[in-house]
Order: C-alpha cells, then sequence, then structure tokens
C-alpha cells in the first residue's frame, strides 16, 4: 500500500476500524513509546500508554491542556547527551501542528541545531488527528487554522462512525501503513464525505462561538496601537505575572540556563517574559519594567515580530492561555477592545 498522491493531487485515503488501531497501535509500541489523550474533568491530559492499556488510547475531542512541545523541549532538562526517545503522540491537534512548525524552526532552522531537540523530534511519530469538539476558548479559525491537520504529520486520524479515514503525511507514517495491510482498507467515498462533514460542523462551531469578535488582523492591531492606555489600564490591569500564559504556550521558547548541584551538568529550564527580571540587565536597569509592557511584549512577539521577521506563526487559537489565565485575560476580548478603539 502507498500514500502516494492520487492523480497527482491528493493524498491516498484509508480507513481502519477501532479494533484494528489498537493492533496498528501494538505494533508500534514494538519499536516505540506510545502517549496519547486520556480524559480527566472534561479535560485531556498526555498519559503513556503500554500494551495492556492500549485499547483505551481515544484520539480526543480536542487539544489536550499541555502542548506537545514539552516532549522535545522539557519545563526542566539536564543537558548532558542526547538520548534516543523512540516514541509515538497520538492525538495532537491541528493548532498544535502549527506550532510544532514553529519551534522546530526556532529549534533546527537558526544559526545552530538544537541537538537536544532534534533529537527527539527525530525519533517521534506524530500521529495527530481531527477535533471533534472545541472547547470555549478554542479560536483556531480566527487566525486561519482549521481544526484539522493539513501537513505536519506522519499519520493523521478522521474519526467517522465505523473508525477512521486515515492520511499519511509522511514517508515513516506511508511505510507504516504499507507495512500492515491486513488492518488498512482503502477508504470508500461515503467514509471520506463523512469526515468532510465532521470537518465542516467543528469549524462553523468554532466560528460562531467567537462571532462576537470581529477583529481580522490581530498583529496589526497590536502593532497599531501600542501606545494605547488600554494596555495598562484595562488589558493588563488583572494580571498577577504567574507566567501561566507563557508555560502553556506551544510557542513560547525562552530557557535559562543553568548547572547542576556538583556545578558539572547544565540545565535548562523555561523561562517567561512576562517575568520582572527577564529584561533586567546589569545595574539594574529595565526597558520593561512595568508588567503591561511585558504583556504587550507577549502579543507582540505572538502576533508581530515572529509572523512578521520570520514568517512563523506564534498564535493557532488554541486558547489555552484564556483557560490557563487566573486574571481572566482573554486574548480575543483583548483585541476586541483595541479594535473598538482604533475603530473610533
Amino acid at each position: 500500500m502507498s500514500c502516494a498522491l492520487e492523480n497527482g493531487a491528493y493524498p491516498m485515503q484509508y480507513f481502519i476500524n477501532r479494533q484494528n488501531l489498537s493492533r496498528f497501535l501494538l505494533k508500534v509500541l514494538g519499536a516505540r513509546s506510545l502517549f496519547a489523550l486520556k480524559e480527566k474533568a472534561g479535560d485531556y491530559e498526555w498519559t503513556r500508554f503500554s500494551t495492556d492499556t492500549v485499547e483505551h488510547v481515544v484520539p480526543g475531542r480536542f487539544r489536550a491542556s499541555a502542548p506537545p512541545k514539552m516532549f522535545f523541549f522539557p519545563a526542566s532538562d539536564v543537558l548532558d547527551e542526547p538520548s534516543p526517545f523512540p516514541a509515538a503522540i497520538l492525538g495532537v491537534k491541528s493548532c498544535d501542528i502549527r506550532l510544532l512548525h514553529t519551534t522546530d524552526n526556532i529549534f533546527l532552522g537558526g544559526v545552530a541545531e538544537d541537538d537536544f531537540y532534534k533529537r527527539k523530534r527525530a525519533d517521534t511519530l506524530i500521529i495527530s488527528a481531527d477535533c471533534t469538539d472545541c472547547r470555549e476558548s478554542c479560536f483556531c479559525v480566527k487566525m486561519g487554522v482549521n481544526p484539522w491537520p493539513e501537513k505536519n504529520f506522519d499519520i493523521n486520524l478522521s474519526p467517522i462512525t465505523e473508525g477512521f479515514v486515515v492520511e499519511c503525511g509522511s514517508n515513516i507514517g506511508e511505510d507504516l501503513v504499507r507495512h500492515s495491510p491486513n488492518l488498512f482498507q482503502k477508504a470508500i467515498e461515503q467514509q471520506t464525505r463523512e469526515k468532510e462533514k465532521h470537518r465542516r460542523a467543528v469549524a462553523e462551531k468554532v466560528a460562531a462561538q467567537n462571532a462576537r469578535f470581529t477583529w481580522k488582523e490581530g498583529g496589526k492591531i497590536v502593532e497599531e496601537t501600542q501606545n494605547s492606555a488600554l494596555w495598562k489600564d484595562d488589558i493588563a490591569k488583572t494580571c498577577v505575572e504567574c507566567d501561566g500564559c507563557r508555560w502553556v504556550c506551544g510557542s513560547c521558547y525562552c530557557f535559562l540556563l543553568g548547572e547542576t548541584e556538583n556545578f558539572w551538568d547544565k540545565t535548562r529550564t523555561w523561562d517567561s517574559c512576562q517575568s520582572a527580571g527577564y529584561a533586567r540587565v546589569a545595574g539594574g536597569a529595565n526597558p520593561r519594567r512595568d508588567k503591561y509592557r511585558r504583556l504587550l511584549n507577549y502579543y507582540l512577539c505572538k502576533l508581530v515580530y515572529r509572523p512578521k521577521n520570520f514568517g512563523l506563526a506564534a498564535c493557532s487559537g488554541c486558547g489555552r492561555c484564556i483557560e490557563v489565565c487566573p486574571g481572566k485575560i482573554d486574548i480575543r476580548e483583548s483585541l476586541q477592545k483595541l479594535f473598538a478603539q482604533k475603530k473610533d
């Protein structure tokens, strides 16, 4: 079997039922660790599955509470020697696929490659999945992202009534499908039509729940309202500087280097531009002493600097920053306020 392009335009699509998906994942587990989504209190968390629990693997209705970048760029890591990390991650959603492309460019596409990120990323199989529902905080379509992966995955699963429509996005994914001909069948038109119907329904739901936000081109709005009093008097007023929005963001990449207790090994931990000391230099000078300036910098980084300077999306509308914020700061609401002021 092959996932080569049919008629030079569209990738071959396959079908696999739920029972055969479990059998396929058992084959994957023969060579890799398997991480997938487990529902907990209405949310999803990344969980390691084994041969005994693989039948309970689900692709998830929407994205996990934590971004998958943590598998390649952990919150805390000892930088000794890059070690093998043969793994498969199942249930990665479109919003996270978009941001993994961004972190890939940051850690692998610059003047030097990050060996630790590179080893983990190269060893990992990405099995993405369509969203079949959304959280209230999701706004991917406002950011030009569809709630289904389109590229940068190895295998994608689109849930339908009888099982899953399967697409391959890499040679690795193609080889895995080709070597399991007894588990996969060529998808029929009825199955692909159902897939497209589900996709449209979810996209329409995300669009409907964000209909009250009439702003467009968020980056342009932020860039043109940098001096607005709203940043200090309204948007950042309830920020408690907990750094939560940075910790759950799939594209934040700032880190702090340190040493272990024996001063031998280097450590790397996530850092946050919202922290008061982040931009502080020798002598105590700080170009972003005020918290509203630091929050503004966060918006600029996501919506202006990286898209404009590097052509990379840094916000895909996952909505995690909205959910984690104890100050109830909603980036959609912030942009709407700035947009309204700009119109006036």
